[in-house]
């Protein structure tokens, strides 16, 4: 049975509350390049990384200027301290992001849409999808794609962690006091290919109590993408490509080759393809990346933005109609 293929993009997770509900005061998450702007920075976390603050102060003005992007500021950045530094601060910003779900919300009416199966490639470090399906029970990493809703979470999670046994002489000698800490002192000791973590699984597990966590997370950095995903999630992503008749893509501008290249080579069958974004030349140019595939037809949603369809009839209409 098809069934079909959600990606999420950060436009998602930044309309993920309807503002016709949304308190006056609410903060809803950033898109990708707002992540520097003041109005989001979190003084208080980024505080803790001397290093993220330079990094930060260093783009800020060029992406608020509309100068460059966030992913080409970041791309010119050669310190690889503040890089990192700046993976914990997205780390911690986006946990405290999560934890101020607020109740109604379009990732609820998504979920609630979904009949028996689907397969949901999300961009983001949240985890505001995720608890709407409960993830704060969650305890091992392969929950992600264990039910008959499963998560691919190709640029990492908020959540996710390596880890590094500590050793209390060397923290004591080399006044380490914490996990940026130590990575400061080793950071050679780290690469992407090492086990990923679900920190809820750390935390429950006193075998792992006596280790340093680390962000498991990839920062946006230009065209070349680095994907910190499990490899049996990919397998569960790449069966999912083949089974699909229906990709629905909400707040993703197809930034990633990787993945654009992934759907179009895996499109051998007829796919309905709809997208659904903050405004119309966004949409339009998410269609061209995948317009040399004959397999993705194009279903435009007569609206604009996460919340106007949720609250419409395309959002049904997606679900319930196969391809045509």
């Amino acid at each position: 049975m098809s069934y079909p293929l959600i990606i999420l993009g950060a436009g998602a997770s930044h309309d993920y509350v309807s503002p016709t509900i949304a308190p006056e005061d609410f903060l809803l998450p950033p898109i990708t390049d707002d992540l520097v702007d003041k109005k989001y920075l979190d003084i208080k976390i980024s505080a803790q990384y001397p290093e993220a603050e330079d990094l930060i102060s260093k783009i800020a003005n060029i992406v608020n200027t509309k100068k460059k992007s966030l992913e080409e500021s970041l791309a010119l950045i050669n310190n690889s301290i503040q890089l990192e530094a700046f993976k914990f601060y997205l780390k911690d910003f986006f946990q405290k992001i999560s934890k101020s779900c607020y109740n109604f919300n379009n990732y609820k009416a998504l979920k609630d849409e979904i009949v028996n199966k689907a397969c949901i490639i999300n961009f983001n470090y949240d985890n505001l999808f995720e608890n709407c399906l409960g993830s704060k029970n969650w305890r091992d990493i392969d929950d992600y794609i264990n039910g008959d809703i499963k998560i691919i979470k190709v640029h990492g999670s908020c959540d996710w962690s390596y880890i590094k046994q500590r050793d209390i002489n060397y923290e004591r000698i080399n006044k380490i006091t914490n996990s940026f800490d130590f990575f400061k002192k080793e950071p050679q000791l780290f690469h992407n290919h090492q086990k990923i973590y679900l920190d809820n699984y750390i935390a429950q597990n006193s075998n792992l109590t006596n280790y340093f966590k680390f962000p498991a997370i990839a920062v946006p950095t230009g065209s070349i993408k680095k994907y910190i995903c499990p490899s049996q999630h990919v397998d569960i992503l790449n069966q999912a490509l083949e089974e699909t008749d229906r990709i629905l893509i909400i707040g993703w501008k197809a930034g990633d080759e990787y993945i654009v290249d992934l759907i179009k080579s895996k499109a051998t069958h007829p796919i309905n393809l709809c997208v659904v974004s903050g405004n119309k030349n966004d949409i339009d140019s998410v269609f061209s990346k995948f317009a040399d595939n004959k397999y993705l037809l194009q279903r435009v949603a007569k609206c604009i933005g996460f919340s106007e369809f949720i609250e419409s009839n395309q959002c049904k209409t997606f679900f319930w109609n196969k391809v045509t």
